[in-house]
C-alpha cells in the first residue's frame, strides 16, 4: 500500500479531524479541506471518474478554494498531486473515492440529517445500519 493510501485511510478513521470543508468556486467536483487544522488538501473528481488528491504545503486553503484552474491562477502554488490513474490500484481508487464521499457529505452536513433521521424513526430500529425487511420482501 502507498503512503498517501495509508494516509487517507487514516484520515478517514479520524474524520473528526477533517475541517474547513468547502467546495471549489470554480469546479463543483473538487473539494478543499484541512486536515488537523494545519494540512492543506483537497480531492477533484475528474470527468472520467477518476480522482486527484492535492496537497498544498504553503497556501491558505480559503485563497485555493477561489483559484480557477483553468486559469493561470495556480501558477507559483505549490502542491503535491496523486491520481488514481496513476497509482492504479483498486484500493487507492476506492479510498480516494470513499474520501470524495465523505467530504461531500460534511460539505452538506448529511451527519446531522442522518442523526436527525435516526433520532426520529418512530419503528423501532435501533441499529440504523440495519433495515428492516418488509413483508412484501418475503
Amino acid at each position: 500500500m502507498s503512503k498517501i493510501v495509508a494516509a487517507i485511510n487514516t484520515m478517514l478513521l479520524n474524520s473528526d479531524k477533517i475541517t474547513n470543508v468547502g467546495i471549489s468556486h470554480y469546479n463543483e467536483q473538487e473539494i478543499f479541506f484541512k486536515y488537523l487544522k494545519k494540512q492543506n488538501w483537497s480531492i477533484m473528481k475528474t470527468p472520467d471518474s477518476n480522482f486527484i488528491v492535492y496537497y498544498y504545503p504553503n497556501n491558505d486553503i480559503e485563497i485555493l478554494k477561489t483559484l480557477d484552474a483553468s486559469s493561470n491562477d495556480f501558477q507559483g502554488v505549490q502542491m503535491v498531486k496523486y491520481a488514481t490513474n496513476e497509482i492504479k490500484t483498486k484500493e487507492a481508487y476506492e479510498t480516494f473515492e470513499e474520501l470524495f464521499t465523505m467530504l461531500q457529505e460534511k460539505t452538506y452536513n448529511l451527519d446531522e440529517v442522518f442523526d436527525e433521521i435516526f433520532k426520529n424513526d418512530d419503528s423501532g430500529n435501533n441499529n440504523p445500519r440495519k433495515l428492516k425487511s418488509s413483508s412484501s420482501d418475503k
